[in-house]
């Protein structure tokens, strides 16, 4: 009978390498998530895969960002928008003697451009997004109702849809955030198994 040549090989090392692998590349894929979808926002790009460049803001929105009273269509009236009770409103004004208020929306709308829409008006939904690492995936979201009205439901009078997060079936993320989560998966990959 012949001799059988054999080798044991040791794999816990790299059992072990790949368990790190995988908390490193969830965190990691986590912050570049996070960050591809503040980052297209704040540039008015769409983070979902085909809708590009978020529509322009409607005509009044536009001109009370440029702090300018405008027609109001329905009533016939000069109106702007203030922050009355904490809501956003429109009210009636004398055209010639509007001046700006010292209102959070107000002073919101002096630092705010018409271009890019960048949904960033007062920052807090932004602020609300949410990223959760959980066993085996990621979960990233808004906790902010003016996420499901952009997203979903539609803002404004018009229902401008306005995708931030890829939640209907078959979407995806871009092509830059999906660049992104590949490159930070590749790093991680790389110093874990420089070899």
């Amino acid at each position: 009978m012949a001799k059988k040549t054999r080798v044991k090989v040791d794999l816990s090392q790299a059992t072990n390498e790949i368990n790190i692998f995988k908390k490193a590349a969830k965190d990691a894929g986590a912050i570049a998530l996070r960050d591809g979808v503040i980052d297209s926002i704040k540039r008015g790009v769409s983070p979902v895969k085909g809708f590009g460049r978020f529509q322009k803001y409607s005509v009044s929105y536009t001109q009370a960002i440029k702090g300018e009273a405008f027609l109001d269509p329905k009533s016939g009236e000069w109106v702007i928008f203030r922050t009355i009770n904490g809501k956003k409103r429109m009210i009636a004004v004398d055209k010639k003697k509007y001046d700006r208020g010292n209102s959070e929306i107000d002073r919101a709308l002096e630092r705010k451009k018409v271009r890019p829409v960048n949904l960033t008006l007062t920052g807090k939904l932004l602020k609300s997004l949410f990223v959760k690492v959980l066993k085996n995936s990621v979960v990233i979201g808004f906790d902010n109702k003016l996420a499901n009205i952009h997203n979903k439901e539609g803002a404004g009078k018009s229902k401008v849809i306005r995708r931030m997060l890829p939640t209907n079936k078959g979407e995806k993320f871009s092509r830059s955030i999906t660049i992104r989560l590949s490159e930070a998966l590749t790093k991680v990959a790389r110093g874990i198994f420089k070899g």
